[in-house]
């Protein structure tokens, strides 16, 4: 059985309160970005077992775990185990956790938003129905017919398979894009042809983190001006890393006297995280200023589901640059090596020791004079050799001993001549 709870930590927002993780005597919570902690949480400053809250000796404590960022409490660094009363605030990273013993000890929220949040934040959306199975659009009942459908099953101007078949073609297109400002201009047309929105954009982040707009589109062809997204907006969507819609305040019974449609132009407004992987690369940001037309959660569910496949086709993207620079720095330096393998061949080839002259030393003189390498003959000995034929050596002179013996028979001969 489990134990009953005997305090609280809630998670504390701009706009509210969020998650609430109860506390049992007798257990240990620590709190980190790892999963095996009692106590997740999902802020990249914090450490993996950032903190850990316990009971002892009748109260509750808290210490930290040797964290990168640390701990506070009560906007005071922790340096040791501090004892928690209700309604102090423990700050790890950008997470504020506030510690109460019964859930009526939260404190109130103010009553009065500062003027830049002149937007009221309808829904978050972290992930989309577009990754999940279809779910059926009717339940059955024992008689073999189908209910009616419910209000989330309700005909609107979104059916799952237009919507598919939109993302379908949409992909077709991104996959086809050759850089990254025909990928986001895609990625606009596509949106604009699919949500209700008057303008759209592309927001990415730069090496300081910083926001910045890479590509705008508007309904209106005539239309120049774009309206930036709210700090207050995007640092909520760069903080929990989920999807807003966020609608006119004017529309809000709470803050009807507000004259937020005269101050932002706006009525409703989807703001989406670009990630791929545990990396935000950008935001997408629509936004309608018409007042019969406003964004839903449908307009969100699609939105969501293009910012997923624009993070893949963006890390793409920057990954096969990343690649070409380097083969192209790669082959530079091929290449000036192989110059200088030419250059030292070249000047081996044309070595003097290669290229000797033949000397004559004289017997009778001292002196010692160069020879040609070649004697030219002169046109007499030239003719000479040509009709003397190919030469056969050295001739031998005949000697007395050599001559053959004289028959009879020729001195006969000789004798009758």
């Amino acid at each position: 059985m489990t134990a009953p709870a005997a305090a609280y930590l809630v998670t504390r927002r701009d706009d509210g309160f969020g998650d609430v993780f109860p506390l049992a005597i007798g257990h240990r919570y620590t709190m980190g970005r790892a999963g095996t902690n009692r106590v997740v949480l999902k802020d990249d400053l914090c450490s993996r077992e950032h903190a850990e809250v316990y009971h002892a000796d009748g109260r509750w404590r808290v210490r930290d775990l040797n964290s990168l960022n640390g701990t506070r409490v009560n906007s005071d660094p922790l340096e040791s185990e501090w004892e928690l009363s209700p309604g102090d605030e423990v700050h790890l990273g950008r997470t504020r956790l506030i510690f109460v013993e019964d859930m009526s000890q939260l404190p109130d929220m103010p009553a009065t938003t500062a003027p830049s949040e002149s937007l009221a934040i309808k829904k978050r959306l972290g992930h989309t129905r577009f990754l999940t199975p279809i779910p059926q659009t009717g339940t059955p009942s024992t008689d073999g017919s189908s209910t009616p459908p419910t209000e989330s099953t309700a005909p609107s101007r979104h059916t799952l398979s237009r919507d598919l078949a939109l993302l379908y073609r949409l992909a077709l297109d991104m996959g086809s894009a050759e850089s990254y400002q025909d990928l986001v201009q895609t990625v606009l047309d596509g949106l604009l042809d699919a949500i209700p929105a008057d303008t759209g954009a592309i927001l990415s982040l730069n090496e300081a983190n910083d926001v910045e707009v890479t590509a705008h589109r508007h309904r209106d062809p005539h239309a120049r001006t774009y309206v930036k997204v709210s700090n207050y907006v995007s640092s909520e969507v760069l903080a929990t890393r989920e999807a807003i819609l966020a609608e006119d305040v004017a529309r809000n019974q709470h803050l009807r006297q507000r004259e937020s449609i005269k101050e932002l132009g706006t009525t409703s407004l989807i703001c989406a995280p670009v990630t791929f992987g545990d990396k935000v690369l950008g935001l997408i940001h629509l936004y309608c200023t018409n007042p019969l037309k406003t964004l839903d959660t449908e307009d969100l569910e699609f939105t969501v589901a293009v910012a997923k496949h624009l993070g893949a086709a963006t890390h793409q993207i920057q990954r096969q640059a990343s690649l070409t620079a380097e083969n192209r720095v790669l082959r530079d330096q091929l290449r000036v090596e192989s110059g200088s393998a030419a250059k030292a061949a070249s000047a081996k080839s044309w070595s003097p020791a290669r290229f000797i002259i033949p000397v004559r030393v004289k017997k009778d003189r001292s002196s010692v004079s160069t020879a040609p390498p070649f004697r030219k003959r002169s046109w007499k000995a030239s003719c000479s050799a040509t009709k003397k034929g190919p030469s056969r050596g050295p001739r031998k002179r005949k000697s007395a001993s050599s001559k053959p013996p004289t028959t009879a028979r020729s001195s006969s001969m000789r004798s009758v001549k």
